[in-house]
């Protein structure tokens, strides 16, 4: 049989409504709040710009800030903690938005070369960084090692840097390294500006276990498989250690581990802070 379009039109009506759209997340309504904010805080700026142009005046934004901290910070408090921006302080993006808003209205008044994200200077309100100019900061200024970097959006980018200075693993509150062949753990941290840490005998030495021992000469490149001398006694307190040349490991339970021992061929597993 076939169907008139007003028969056709009644029947999808129908099937549409039996379709219910999930219905949006906190963090989807706390979103989509803030976006509308951000607009229309751009927008006060830039006719508050027109305003002064057209009375030959300076612009007035403190009514667009006073009203955007307002509702910027309704919207948070809306979002029970579940927005997904995680920027709670209102001056945290009003420095960005009025950042681009001055920008933009430097262009409309045909500034030439005026600042913005991606000239490589940090100088526009709520940058952190430009490109390669990082404005003093390194990773230690967040301590970290590494190299810092900066994105796109001239906010620092911290992927870069790591917890430990390469190769060494974090864990706990110690970096893990593979000392130098015949390296005591005193020297070996030392090389790399930092102190000796009882982890070392603690956690994979003569008072940690096997199996700490074996998997931190795993994650830290020693040569080698399982433990050769689990739970062994040694001439000397090397704690965890590898004997490079044929990939020989142990662990010493006794004597005591101590930072001070080296010995020839052998490569310590060092905690350091």
């Amino acid at each position: 049989m076939k169907l008139s379009w007003k028969t056709a039109i009644a029947a999808a009506m129908v099937l549409s409504a039996g379709t219910a759209l999930a219905a949006p997340s906190t963090a989807d309504k706390c979103k989509a709040s803030k976006n509308k904010l951000a607009g229309t805080y751009y927008m006060c700026r830039e006719k508050a710009e027109a305003l002064a142009i057209s009375k030959g005046t300076s612009p007035d934004y403190s009514r667009c800030a006073a009203r955007f901290g307002e509702k910027w910070n309704g919207a948070e408090m809306a979002g029970g903690g579940m927005c997904p921006d995680s920027i709670a302080l209102a001056a945290d993006v009003d420095a960005f938005i009025a950042g681009q808003a001055t920008a933009a209205a430097a262009v409309v008044a045909g500034a030439q070369g005026i600042p913005v994200c991606g000239d490589g200077v940090v100088n526009v309100p709520g940058e952190h960084c430009d490109d390669a100019a990082l404005d003093g900061k390194t990773c230690a200024a967040f301590g970290k090692y590494g190299s810092l970097a900066c994105n796109e959006e001239c906010e620092f980018d911290l992927s870069t840097c790591t917890a430990c200075p390469a190769p060494g693993v974090r864990l706990g509150e110690a970096c893990w390294f593979l000392g130098a062949v015949e390296a005591s753990c005193d020297t070996a941290c030392a090389a790399l500006g930092l102190d000796y840490d009882d982890s070392t005998a603690t956690v994979a030495g003569s008072g940690g276990t096997d199996a700490n021992c074996t998997a931190l000469l795993h994650v830290t490149g020693a040569p080698g498989g399982e433990l050769d001398n689990p739970s062994g006694d040694c001439t000397s307190g090397l704690g965890c250690a590898v004997y490079t040349e044929f990939g020989f490991r142990a662990r010493c339970a006794t004597p005591p581990t101590a930072s001070s021992i080296s010995a020839v061929g052998i490569q310590r597993l060092c905690a350091c802070k």
